[in-house]
């Protein structure tokens, strides 16, 4: 103790801090003991030098200032739009995201005692700042199937009140084990002559310095090493007092994955020169944040020759940090800013006091002072609305009230009615078609259907629209719901028409989509074409594209204008998960779907789900069920009703007589051959019989008597993410005369290793790229054409018939 105490009271003597050493000397040994310890890290002689500077500069130097360049997401098309959310999905479905939320201040200046981010802001839900952030982070990881770790920082000064809070909230229902609390630094606050504050009468006072402390306090309490663990490569910064703060937006985590830079901010437009938030531009050349105290009168009120403000990108501390950026500066001694500020001390005396003017220099390191380390960084300039409502005052400007105004305003633009998914097609038939969609809340449905006359050239295909709808249908009694399903009937088979689909709420909103082209089936003798794909879900793990290749491949097809489209299984990457239909099938479909039903089967990555069945069609049982189609009879089966094991726990495990499943495809083909004008039936199935890879299910071959027995030309199936074509199969055997042709179909996406070495006995053409399958039926030829992603046919079959019913293979 002795030496500790002398190396404390050289400190302090050498400082000229003798009220410190008159306080020392009246206290018991443990309390002596902890002021000698905090003087000893206080790093007086630091903090002098600080503070020295920091009078002796009227003027601090802040270089040259230049605007910084920036994207606007409002200037991104709606492909691009897209493409970048899908990234920012894929990102948090790999886990590869973090929320940091800096929490260290209290709400006194609001007149709230307790942590900042305990604020109830006056909602009608009654809910505090956190509660609000873990509602929003709850939503996102349930969208994302994945949980989102929350680093929260706190304070010395708050963070067990911030534990207590969360503990006997039950941490608002998110899993406490991804809730990780961590301190941030201080530093000792001094008064305007230099002398050291005191917090008590036995302690000096340490207010938190800045949060450009986050990424030392992360690395030192063990939250950096965590993170890694976790594989996170991003980390999403933001402050508590954002009321409105959309957490991990996909949008902005997109971007900034796209980006080649290890920061990315995202901006908001100043709305006038004297508002009070930093500007973010470039200083001699590197990106920087600059304080609206620092900056001249003249600078804030520089304009373009439009009238715009030069320096306009307001920063709202919203930041996304690459880990290995994080990690390489975590140790980085950045600058001190010393503000004026109003602390609360103990005196002389031993009396608390609370000053109502600013009384002393408190020591702070801002998070944008790491933004010069990084030669550029991504800047995304978003709307103010929906993105930025800080809760800084007690009254008026920025206060809880604004905050809850803006929030409210919010949530009422936010159930503005949109169409989420679709229109899209569904169930043709001869003289009719079932026209489905999903809206962004509850809304009755309205159909209407359109004849067409064919014209020499015009904007909608050589075809123009009458003025008046032929056909109106809306939905039953006028029931509001967020997925219609309505049926239009009555019309002429293989004829084109056009559609407009419309919904409308009880309070009056609307939205229409449309016009857009269908056509009702072709009937027996006519030919027809359709395409055929699937595994369009992406898969995380290995699809580091987040299915947006998607979009191309929907667009390759929609070139070759099918009658309707195939899916042969995991159209999504999980079914359960609402957002992915939207972000794998109906996002980068709507152009193809809105004109080109589709039918499909279950696939593994479906898992059987209600929504599955939601958003299609079928006859009862939906999962499978057969129709026809020109000449054609195609059979949908469910193979994860089939098989079970280890990998596909969904079935029962029995293959024959007696399945429902089974006993419906063996009275299913027996009809379809007595119609001797069905000249071809294909079979889909998303489990492959037969493929040269390691998703090969031998059981389902359990199938093939069936098929032969009642002459089925073609199985189409997927699973192996692989173009592949067998021979003529019968019997296990090689028959060019009467063999079934086994097709994998995994089109949107290429896995090469999954391919065995070399190809079985069984294989005739194999290859793996994405691609789709188009299929031709005309008479008594079959064409299957397979093509890739960029248009390029790479294998072609074609199936003739005799009279008798012999197949020859081309």
């Amino acid at each position: 103790m002795d030496h500790l105490l002398q190396q404390a009271e050289a400190v302090l003597t050498q400082h000229k801090q003798e009220h410190v050493l008159h306080v020392m000397k009246s206290l018991d040994t443990p309390e002596r003991e902890r002021l000698c310890e905090q003087v000893l890290r206080a790093d007086v002689d630091r903090l002098k030098k600080i503070v020295d500077q920091h009078r002796s500069s009227d003027n601090e130097d802040i270089g040259t200032l230049a605007p910084i360049g920036y994207e606007q997401w409002d200037s991104f098309s709606q492909a691009e739009r897209d493409d970048y959310i899908q990234l920012g999905w894929e990102q948090l479905q790999q886990g590869k995201i973090a929320a940091l939320v800096v929490a260290g201040g209290q709400g006194s200046r609001l007149g709230h005692d307790g942590p900042k981010g305990t604020i109830d802001i006056g909602l009608p839900s009654g809910k505090s700042l956190f509660e609000l952030q873990a509602d929003r982070l709850a939503e996102l990881s349930r969208r994302a199937g994945v949980t989102i770790p929350w680093y929260i920082m706190t304070s010395p000064d708050n963070d067990a009140e911030t534990r207590a809070f969360f503990e006997e909230a039950e941490f608002f229902g998110y899993p406490s084990q991804d809730c990780c609390f961590f301190q941030q630094h201080t530093m000792p606050a001094v008064d305007y002559s230099g002398k050291l504050l005191f917090s008590s009468e036995s302690e000096l006072n340490f207010a938190p310095s800045g949060n450009g402390e986050c990424f030392s306090s992360l690395r030192s309490s063990g939250a950096l090493e965590d993170m890694k663990r976790r594989g996170i490569e991003w980390a999403f910064y933001y402050n508590v007092d954002n009321a409105l703060i959309q957490i991990a937006d996909p949008a902005f985590i997109g971007v900034a994955a796209a980006g080649r830079h290890p920061i990315a901010t995202k901006v908001i437009e100043k709305t006038n020169p004297d508002e009070k938030i930093g500007i973010l531009c470039t200083r001699d050349g590197r990106p920087a944040v600059i304080e609206y105290t620092e900056i001249p009168q003249g600078m804030l009120e520089a304009r373009e020759l439009d009238g715009s403000l030069t320096y306009h990108l307001g920063n709202i501390s919203i930041h996304l940090f690459r880990l290995d950026f994080i990690e390489k500066h975590a140790d980085t001694d950045l600058p001190y800013h010393v503000a004026r500020k109003k602390i609360d001390y103990v005196d002389a005396e031993g009396r608390y006091v609370e000053p109502t003017e600013p009384n002393a220099y408190k020591l702070e390191r801002f998070i944008f002072d790491f933004f010069p380390m990084s030669d550029g960084m991504t800047v995304l300039k978003a709307g103010r609305e929906g993105e930025f409502a800080p809760v800084k005052n007690k009254e008026g400007e920025d206060s809880p009230a604004s905050a809850r105004e803006l929030v409210l305003r919010a949530m009422a633009a936010a159930e503005e009615l949109a169409f989420v998914n679709g229109p899209y097609l569904q169930w043709p038939t001869e003289r009719g078609m079932t026209m489905m969609w999903e809206t962004s809340q509850p809304a009755a449905g309205k159909l209407e259907i359109y004849e067409a006359e064919r014209i020499h050239s015009g904007e909608r295909g050589n075809y123009v629209l009458h003025n008046e709808p032929m056909l109106t249908v809306h939905s039953e009694d006028g029931s509001s719901q967020r997925i219609q399903r309505l049926t239009v009937d009555g019309l002429t088979p293989g004829m084109t028409y056009f559609y407009k689909a419309y919904a409308d709420t009880a309070e009056g909103r609307s939205v229409e989509e449309g016009p857009y082209p269908f056509r009702t089936a072709a009937p027996i003798g006519v030919p027809c074409s359709f395409v055929v794909t699937s595994e369009t879900g992406g898969y995380h793990y290995f699809d580091k594209s987040g299915g947006s290749l998607n979009r191309s491949l929907f667009s390759a097809m929609s070139r070759y204008r099918p009658d309707f489209a195939l899916f042969v299984g995991d159209m999504v990457d999980d079914g359960r998960r609402q957002e992915d239909w939207h972000t794998y099938l109906f996002g980068p479909g709507k152009e193809l779907l809105g004109s080109t039903p589709f039918y499909s089967c279950l696939g593994n990555h479906e898992f059987s789900s209600s929504l599955f069945h939601e958003y299609s069609a079928y006859p009862q049982p939906g999962n499978y069920y057969s129709f026809n189609y020109g000449d054609v009879h195609i059979t949908a089966l469910d193979s994860t009703d089939f098989i079970t094991d280890e990998h596909y726990p969904d079935g029962d495990g029995s293959i024959g007589s007696g399945h429902p499943q089974y006993d419906f495809l063996e009275r299913d083909l027996q009809e379809a051959a007595e119609n001797k004008a069905l000249k071809w039936r294909i079979v889909f199935i998303h489990y492959s019989p037969y493929v040269s890879g390691g998703y090969e299910v031998e059981a389902l071959r359990k199938l093939a008597p069936v098929m032969e027995k009642y002459g089925v030309d073609v199985v189409l199936s997927s699973h192996t993410i692989v173009y592949e074509r067998s021979h003529p199969l019968r019997e296990g055997k090689l028959d060019f005369d009467n063999g079934i042709v086994y097709v994998v179909a995994g089109g949107a996406g290429a896995m090469p290793s999954w391919q065995l070495p070399k190809r079985e006995w069984h294989t005739s053409q194999s290859l793996a790229v994405p691609h789709f399958v188009q299929v031709t039926a005309a008479g008594d030829c079959l064409e299957l054409r397979a093509i890739d992603i960029e248009g390029r046919l790479f294998d072609t079959l074609k199936i003739k018939k005799g009279s008798g019913g012999a197949k020859q293979f081309i």
